[in-house]
């Protein structure tokens, strides 16, 4: 199965913003929110929030046919290439939000990562998308937990806010990952500063 990279990402979206016929906005999740985040990570298919109105799902599948993108519908077919995925908020332990507004539990709105013609393409708070997956605590969802903070999008205080929209359960996790994300990136070295780019 081919795996997207942040160039293959924004492609795909740039096609699937030329099929549509009027604005939507997409909540990503998981990897397609971390390469739009510039991570070095790759990933299968975009997660999306299905949070859309029928009128929205439905022009976004018919966007994504047009785009030659495929749509996990549920079945047990494995794709041949890079997929879109519908996933309810509470598989994926993301606290419900108002997607009229963008506005989550904890008073932030989601971010902006891309915007094209008619779509526009955002992610949960920074707090809530790193709590989410410190609970899930899948290798993949640590090293993008670990790559948010190495990179100043999210601090532990974020997370631990975020953390108080959930079950103690879940803080306990929550707070159990993020200490060995945290023990972690003390013993790894500091990434290279970007080259400065000459201007004459």
């Amino acid at each position: 199965m081919t795996a997207l990279k942040t160039t293959s990402l924004i492609e795909l979206l740039t096609r699937l913003d030329t099929a549509l016929d009027h604005p939507v906005e997409l909540c990503v999740v998981g990897g397609a929110a971390l390469l739009l985040l510039q991570s070095d990570r790759s990933t299968p298919d975009i997660d999306v929030l299905d949070t859309l109105s029928p009128l929205d799902r439905v022009s976004v599948l018919m966007a994504a046919r047009k785009a030659g993108l495929d749509v996990d519908q549920g079945s047990l077919d494995l794709m041949d290439g890079p997929y879109l995925q519908f996933l309810a908020p509470f598989s994926i332990r993301l606290p419900p939000h108002e997607p009229a507004t963008g506005r989550w539990p904890d008073g932030n709105l989601s971010v902006a990562l891309w915007e094209g013609r008619c779509l526009r393409v955002v992610c949960p708070p920074y707090g809530i998308l790193a709590a989410s997956k410190l609970i899930r605590g899948s290798d993949a969802d640590l090293q993008d937990v670990a790559f948010m903070i190495a990179h100043d999008l999210v601090d532990a205080k974020a997370i631990k806010m975020a953390g108080n929209q959930y079950s103690f359960i879940d803080r306990e996790d929550i707070q159990g990952n993020l200490q060995l994300i945290e023990l972690i990136l003390q013993h790894r070295p500091e990434p290279a500063a970007p080259k400065m780019r000459m201007v004459i």
